[in-house]
């Protein structure tokens, strides 16, 4: 169980600390004990990780994105779609209380970027070309043939607009929030 590993993690931590040091002393590089302290901190930002996993499940489902995923959450239906796209570093989560009340009168997307919330980590940098992309996924997958508008804060207004200039046909309204 997991219990029973982080217990085995905790003594061999204990007996690392009181062993290999002494060891490593006797040697003029302490690289050894750096790298076992990273190690450690590695192995318990995965233990916790996947606890995390475990006990917060994604509120909504994914869009796949080639090999990975991006979160999203949708509240309300109704024909026209408002797509929440937030600050930079926030998330899906952030836009709950706008999301619960717009979802009375349409369908709302509110999504995570790559590498935060629920999402996967995008192999290398995020550019804005990124971002369009991935935002251009996700209205692909989730507003076929109908008309959206587009609500972005902070980063996300900067995304949104770009969207909106390239999908005329199908982004119907652009809101900017600051």
């Amino acid at each position: 169980t997991l219990v029973e590993l982080l217990l085995v993690i905790s003594v061999l931590g204990i007996i690392l600390a009181f062993f290999v040091p002494p060891i490593v002393s006797r040697l003029t590089n302490n690289a050894r004990v750096v790298s076992t302290q990273q190690e450690m901190n590695m192995l318990r930002e995965a233990i916790a990780e996947r606890r995390d996993r475990q006990r917060f499940p994604p509120p909504g489902d994914f869009v796949e994105v080639g090999r990975r995923r991006l979160h999203v959450q949708t509240r309300g239906s109704g024909e026209r779609i408002v797509l929440l796209d937030a600050s930079l570093g926030a998330w899906s989560s952030h836009w709950s209380l706008t999301a619960a009340a717009l979802g009375e009168h349409a369908t709302v997307l509110s999504y995570d970027r790559a590498g935060l919330g629920w999402s996967d980590e995008r192999p290398g940098q995020a550019s804005l070309a990124s971002l369009v992309a991935d935002l251009e996924v996700v209205l692909e997958a989730r507003a076929v043939d109908r008309e959206v508008v587009l609500v972005g804060h902070g980063l996300g207004a900067l995304v949104c607009q770009l969207v909106a200039v390239r999908n005329p046909e199908s982004v119907v309204g652009l809101v900017v929030v600051d």
